[in-house]
């Protein structure tokens, strides 16, 4: 594994949800390539609408960095000079080392949401006439343990490389967000102090980023909120692009894996957009669901009413 120990600090920090149920936004071809494969889509981070969530990350540990430096944080038991020293070396160490990082791992990212309604996500998927997918959250977070935790994504191949699987809510609160940090650094800090290998130093500083780097697709700015975003992400150093797919998506081709759900893949419901207002739709929906093999499903439409 990556993290190694260090995952379990990683899950420590991040919040699950408590809903039963988690929501995968997407359009009518989407919904029905997923319920005719059981497969979900993660696709690669630096491609994702907002993919600007690693320079997020590196900017606001560059701000915390300032802020220790200027005495807005401490570090317990640290000398204010030992402090500065310490600071200015992140800095130059994240500048030299943040590149090969970042072109040494991959992020694939499947986003869902706690909220089964969201205008919001109605207008940024499928422009308010797409669809939602619903699914058993303890299910879902099962397979996740018992194959992706493997390095398995699609069961019939099975990556090279080292592999990690993290699930959790996305955080947008600045103050848990720093705080979070403070702590990563504060850890930093203590391993240095402790070792005087300098042999060691660079991983320390590589392990540091690293877990910033993972840390990175959990993090956003608080203005997405509304989103309520649950991610799994599956990271991973592997140079082997055979289990990678692409596929064309406005313009650019998408890099990304597939999660195939299998017997594991308990559907809950199907939300139906707030502008697609025939009747038809929910019938048609009904009738894809039986012929592909789903048990009983509800289908609900939107209560969102939109005059445009």
């Amino acid at each position: 594994m990556i993290l190694d120990d260090k995952g379990e600090r990683l899950i420590k920090n991040l919040r699950e949800t408590e809903k039963e149920v988690l929501y995968h936004y997407t359009s009518l071809e989407g919904l029905m390539g997923i319920l005719s494969s059981k497969t979900f889509w993660l696709s690669k981070s630096d491609f994702l609408n907002d993919y600007s969530e690693l320079n997020y990350i590196i900017e606001l540990l560059l701000d915390i960095v300032i802020d220790i430096i200027n005495s807005k944080y401490e570090i317990e038991g640290v000398s204010f000079q030992d402090t500065i020293k310490f600071s200015e070396s992140i800095l130059g160490v994240s500048e030299l080392l943040v590149p090969s990082i970042t072109n040494q791992f991959s992020i694939f990212v499947l986003s869902m949401t706690e909220n089964n309604d969201s205008l919001a996500l109605w207008a940024n998927y499928s422009n308010h006439v797409g669809y939602n997918i619903g699914i058993d959250k303890n299910r879902l977070k099962a397979y996740v343990k018992n194959h992706l935790s493997k390095g398995i994504l699609n069961p019939a191949q099975k990556p090279e490389g080292l592999t990690h699987i993290v699930t959790g809510l996305v955080e947008y609160d600045l103050e848990r967000q720093t705080q979070i940090i403070l702590e990563e650094i504060t850890i930093l800090y203590n391993l240095l102090s402790s070792n005087d290998n300098p042999e060691l130093l660079s991983d320390y500083y590589q392990n540091f980023l690293i877990m910033l780097f993972c840390y990175a697709p959990f993090f956003k700015k608080s203005v997405f909120r509304q989103e309520e975003e649950y991610r799994i992400v599956y990271v991973s150093n592997s140079n082997d692009f055979s289990n990678i797919k692409i596929r064309p998506s406005n313009g650019i081709l998408i890099p990304f894996v597939e999660l195939q759900l299998q017997e594991d893949f308990v559907l809950k419901q199907i939300g139906i957009g707030p502008k697609n207002n025939l009747d038809i739709a929910n019938l048609g929906v009904e009738i894809f669901l039986r012929q592909q093999g789903y048990p009983m499903v509800n289908v609900k439409k939107s209560d969102i009413t939109l005059r445009f």
